[in-house]
């Protein structure tokens, strides 16, 4: 390893420089300040979110056929669509996340409990870590 005197200089002097912030702050009477934080995103990416209107967590519907999701959607920085997953079946897509509240309707579901899992994904169908998910039951 090569003899480097300096190489301590830059931590030394950031070291005293936050001492006398701190000390100065104090000795002058204002103390330490609070650091404003940034509010916390819904989702994975920073910024995106999706709320599912309906159907409602826990809801009993009657029939199967004609079930719609309903929902609001504010995409992340690399969101491009989202992916609906029924009861992990392969995934409808949809690029209706503008004009919400945006809708997509289901397949007929047969009677019994079934989860629909929302998540967003950017325009090469990778997730972004954005997602919500339902469940609910058919009569």
């Amino acid at each position: 390893m090569k003899n480097r005197p300096f190489a301590a200089i830059p931590t030394a002097l950031m070291t005293c420089t936050l001492l006398l912030m701190v000390s100065g702050a104090s000795a002058s009477g204002y103390g330490p300040k609070e650091v404003p934080t940034m509010p916390m995103a819904q989702g994975g990416e920073g910024g995106g979110a999706i709320t599912l209107l309906s159907p409602k967590q826990g809801e009993t519907l009657m029939g199967g056929s004609g079930v719609v999701l309903r929902y609001e959607v504010t995409l992340g920085p690399n969101g491009n669509h989202l992916h609906v997953y029924v009861d992990d079946q392969n995934p409808i897509i949809t690029h209706d996340v503008t004009r919400c509240p945006c809708k997509v309707p289901l397949p007929d579901l047969t009677p019994g409990k079934h989860t629909v899992a929302v998540k967003e994904a950017t325009s090469s169908h990778t997730l972004t870590g954005i997602e919500t998910s339902v469940s609910f039951t058919v009569q």
